[in-house]
């Protein structure tokens, strides 16, 4: 115990010799923006808002929502009054507080946001983190908390969310999925737009090419979608699609809205009619998703086994990888500094609307290939 009160003491002095006019200026901008956590709360409620992060700012408003409540419990129990209510020589420059001071819910708020962010997201997270130990920090400048309740605050945020996140939500998105893969009902966007589960005429048309018996996806977790489209010649044709269930509505939504922006694909058909043929499919430009095989030149499942991938118009833009340009009759189309229809940019539509739901687009891999056809999403 005394080792623990020489090192909080060491901190506080350190804060009161560091004390400068600049310094306050910036700490007390940091500490009053993170109280009763209304910047992460204001975070979590902007993260919920987009599609693209909604998953990240529900955890981070459940995050905090208990990381609150144990923190309030711990407080009450442990009943450690602050700083300078022992030490009257301490002085703080912000207003004083009444509560308890251990742990510091400014520390378990912050770094409770920080890591449910983290863990979805680790670049993104690395600021929140850099963020949350400013907070921290703050806290132990002005004198509120000593350094040992930022420390429980900081490892108590932590903890919550990594449990929550790590061990509860699996749970919850276990039970989700069994849902979603035992019901059998008909889902339509509207007119044009609709999913189905695999019947057995469609099912006669897959089995044995695009589907084949395996221990990663049964026939159940797949949905079969009809699909309306604008072709090249700029007239309305329908097409078909087979994906995830877990991915179905949010296909069917993007690409009612590829087809109301008049944005055009060439073909939408079952890969089977090419006999689950990739290169084939491709040089005829037809725009799939599920056939369940490898990534090309590996024997590693691509994201198309699990109906979690999608290719759009692929003659115009191939995959390439080492100079290798698949299909073989999109040579032309590797060259993506040269103008012409139907290219996919990072600046396409296509590419906003698909990452807005979520999903990844092979033109930004870094390691070392492209695919400037492939959108492709965990879930």
């Amino acid at each position: 115990m005394e080792l623990i009160n020489n090192i909080d003491m060491f901190f506080i002095n350190t804060a009161l010799d560091m004390r400068n006019s600049t310094l306050s200026f910036f700490l007390s901008i940091i500490t009053t923006a993170a109280d009763s956590g209304i910047f992460w709360i204001i975070l979590g409620v902007t993260l919920l808002i987009f599609r693209r992060t909604r998953k990240i700012g529900f955890f981070v408003l459940v995050s905090l929502l208990f990381t609150w409540l144990l923190n309030e419990a711990l407080k009450n129990t442990i009943c450690r009054p602050r700083p300078y209510d022992t030490y009257p020589w301490i002085t703080t420059v912000i207003p004083p507080l009444s509560n308890y001071s251990f742990p510091s819910g400014h520390a378990s708020s912050s770094f409770a946001a920080a890591t449910a962010i983290f863990l979805f997201n680790k670049k993104a997270g690395v600021w929140t983190y850099f963020a949350a130990a400013l907070v921290a920090i703050s806290r132990v400048y002005f004198c509120v908390h000593y350094s040992t309740d930022v420390l429980a605050g900081a490892a108590e945020g932590i903890l919550v969310a990594v449990i929550i996140i790590k061990l509860i939500y699996p749970v919850i998105n276990k039970k989700y999925r069994s849902y979603l893969y035992k019901s059998d009902k008909k889902y339509t966007v509207c007119e044009g737009f609709s999913a189905f589960p695999i019947s057995s005429d469609v099912f006669a048309r897959i089995n044995g090419i695009s589907y084949r018996p395996n221990d990663k996806i049964t026939i159940d977790m797949l949905h079969y979608l009809k699909l309306r489209y604008i072709g090249f010649d700029g007239l309305e044709h329908d097409g078909e699609m087979i994906v995830n269930r877990l991915i179905s509505k949010k296909t069917l939504r993007i690409f009612k809205r590829l087809y109301d922006k008049g944005y055009m694909i060439e073909k939408i058909r079952l890969i089977d009619e090419y006999g689950a043929d990739d290169e084939k499919s491709m040089t005829d430009n037809n725009s799939s998703a599920f056939c369940f095989r490898t990534i090309a030149n590996s024997k590693t499942l691509s994201n198309h086994a699990l109906g979690l991938a999608i290719d759009i118009n692929p003659l115009y833009n191939p995959y390439i990888q080492n100079g290798r340009v698949l299909p073989f009759a999109a040579e032309k189309y590797a060259d993506r500094s040269a103008d012409f229809p139907h290219k996919i940019t990072k600046n396409d539509y296509a590419v906003k609307l698909f990452k807005s739901y979520g999903f990844t687009w092979g033109g930004d891999w870094q390691n070392g290939s492209k695919d400037y056809q492939h959108f492709d999403i965990k879930v």
